[in-house]
Formats: C-alpha cells, structure tokens, sequence
C-alpha cells in the first residue's frame, strides 16, 4: 500500500449555481490549488452527486481536466 497526501480540497456552495458546471468545476478547484502548499499533482477526484440525473451533465472530471488544461 502507498502513503497518499490531501494537497488541497475546493467545493461550490450547496444550491442552485448561476453559472455554468465549467465554471463551478473552475472555482472549487482554483479554491484546492489555493489551499495546497504544493505545485504539481499526481491526481485530481472530482466527486458529484448524479450530474447526468440532476444537471443534464456528463464527464465532468474529463471536462475539468480539459479546462485545466491539464493531460
């Protein structure tokens, strides 16, 4: 088993968002970047509750990486 380190944690307020999922996924993450003490990631988990079911939405994770412009 490997040793694995929380770097940074973001998340959107509960309730209706006004703006669009690729900006909330943009700022809980901007806000885990913030609170991390380091610079480069290994991994990012995205966790949602059903986005297909609730917001029409579908790879949300794939959509973050993407807007990140992460690979």
């Amino acid at each position: 088993m490997r040793n694995v380190y929380l770097a940074g944690v973001g998340q959107t307020a509960f309730g209706s968002y006004k703006g669009s999922v690729e900006q909330m996924l943009l700022d809980a993450s901007l806000e885990a970047i913030e609170a991390s003490a380091i610079g480069e990631f290994s991994a990012i988990v995205v966790g949602s509750m059903s986005p297909e079911s609730f917001g029409g939405e579908a790879y949300i994770s794939t959509k973050l990486v993407d807007f990140l412009g992460l690979t």
